[in-house]
């Protein structure tokens, strides 16, 4: 089809809107020159084309750049060792940020007794924790899972579990760039109601769960960098850090149970779901009462340990799952409390 000059200004300017100025066939009849847009343009519409052009090249470099700095950035998360968790032979030579005095041995004490009983069933339970990292187009994710569910992962399986092979057999299916192992983790939450969302998978010999997801985007994470001393060790390591947690869980904590919590400045409430001795061998049930005299908190933030007078539940909801989640120096997470 062979379109006239008018109807073909008609659908340039249909298209573009700066094409939009007086008809130049409908005035001069006998010219039939082509013109470009900039030659037919007014000075405005120059001026106004040129300044959106060169905010739109700023704005794309400025974001390559964004991109470009935070890859650098978390390129420790990345690479391999890197702010990880000490391997099987590497715990005794491996020293802690903070001075650990001497604890009873592990198996010397017993629970308190006040947090064990028919109604709390999970209370005490054993699971194996590891993290699959990595960097997808706006944000990093950090993918946690455990065997709290399957319930057959043990200590001894798990120290021969290394995150070179953890990471070889979840590669078809995760395709992470680094595993970080959390640890041997004890549940202190009197029942871990949080379901099951996907199947589980099989590592080693041992079956773990999908139990959460940690978004951090690539704007947040340069400002955690820049302002947050710890965040700088690498995501894995970056203690007292609140990130946003993405997961169904659900935990109740009856009255006469004994909890662990960590209170930031602002006053905002963290309570324990589980500790792990993978960083303090010698950490235990019967002494977690002291681990405030262990920790390196920041200025401001504050430990303690207290009897419930009535019962306390963290329950992310629907659409969107969310709870803010942290840990200490010794890799134990804590959920934060909503009034």
């Amino acid at each position: 089809m062979v379109y006239g000059k008018n109807e073909a200004y008609s659908w340039a300017c249909s298209i573009n809107p700066f094409f939009k100025i007086p008809n130049p066939f409908s005035k001069i009849k006998l010219d039939y020159s082509l013109k470009s847009d900039q030659s037919i343009m007014n000075p405005d519409q120059r001026y106004r084309y040129l300044k959106y052009s060169l905010k739109q090249g700023i704005s794309s470099i400025f974001g390559v750049s964004l991109l470009s700095f935070g890859a650098l950035l978390f390129a420790q998360d990345i690479a391999p060792g890197a702010a990880s968790t000490p391997q099987i032979g590497q715990r005794d030579s491996q020293k802690s940020s903070v001075s650990v005095p001497a604890l009873a041995p592990i198996a010397s004490t017993s629970a308190p007794t006040e947090t064990m009983g028919k109604y709390n069933p999970s209370y005490g339970s054993r699971f194996c924790m590891f993290a699959a990292l990595r960097p997808r187009l706006t944000y990093y994710e950090v993918s946690i899972f455990s065997s709290f569910r399957s319930g057959d992962c043990s200590e001894v399986e798990y120290d021969r579990l290394s995150e070179a092979s953890i990471l070889a057999q979840l590669k078809t299916l995760l395709d992470p760039q680094r595993i970080v192992k959390l640890g041997f983790h004890t549940n202190v939450a009197s029942e871990n109601l949080t379901p099951r969302v996907l199947p589980f998978i099989s590592v080693g010999s041992s079956r773990f769960d999908y139990v959460a997801t940690i978004n951090v985007n690539y704007i947040d994470y340069i400002y955690k960098f820049i302002t947050n001393e710890r965040f700088r060790l690498g995501i894995a390591r970056a203690s007292y850090t609140p990130m946003g947690n993405t997961a169904p869980i659900h935990y109740i904590y009856n009255p006469g149970s004994t909890v662990y919590e960590l209170i930031s400045p602002s006053g905002g409430v963290y309570i324990m779901s589980s500790f792990t001795n993978y960083y303090n061998p010698k950490l235990t049930l019967a002494n977690l009462r002291d681990l405030g005299t262990l920790l390196n908190l920041p200025p401001g933030w504050k430990f303690r340990s207290r009897v419930l007078d009535k019962q306390v539940k963290i329950h992310a909801t629907a659409p969107y799952y969310h709870a803010e989640v942290i840990y200490d120096d010794f890799q134990n997470f804590y959920v934060e409390v909503v009034p």
